[in-house]
């Protein structure tokens, strides 16, 4: 159940609505596949409302950034374009540093999502159960 995640490297959504499908026909059979099925689950959601979260973070400082980097760089002079103010490269560099912030995070939940995916699955196929780190608990495991 843990691997079926890496359904959606194939297909998007397929990583999320494989889990879900494998968790809801397969939940009665033992308690060890109710419990797996839960922890992908919450993994599940729990990255689909920081990847929201980031998301509208991102867009927020492109729409911030973006324009005063974009009307701070021009020089108007009685209603007319007369160049580019000196100091518009430092806003580049504000805005491609903001956006490294942003970035890094939706990065690095990716990587930890392929870390954690293949560690969930070492430790259901020896019978132990797993929360994934800084998954929000909505189903109950333990």
């Amino acid at each position: 159940m843990h691997l079926s995640r890496f359904s959606g490297y194939l297909f998007p959504f397929l990583g999320i609505i494989v889990p879900i499908v494998m968790w809801a026909t397969r939940k009665d059979e033992s308690e060890s596949v109710d419990k797996n099925g839960k922890i992908t689950l919450n993994w599940t959601i729990s990255v689909f409302i920081y990847v929201i979260i980031l998301v509208m973070l991102l867009v927020a400082a492109i729409l911030v950034f973006g324009g005063s980097m974009a009307m701070s760089g021009l020089a108007y002079e009685n209603g007319t374009f007369d160049g580019f103010v000196d100091e518009s490269p430092f806003m580049v560099f504000r805005f491609l540093g903001t956006l490294g912030i942003l970035i890094t995070p939706l990065i690095l939940l990716g990587v930890l999502g392929f870390i954690f995916t293949i560690i969930g699955a070492i430790k259901a196929s020896n019978g132990e159960v797993w929360n994934y780190p800084l998954s929000i608990r909505f189903f109950k495991t333990k």
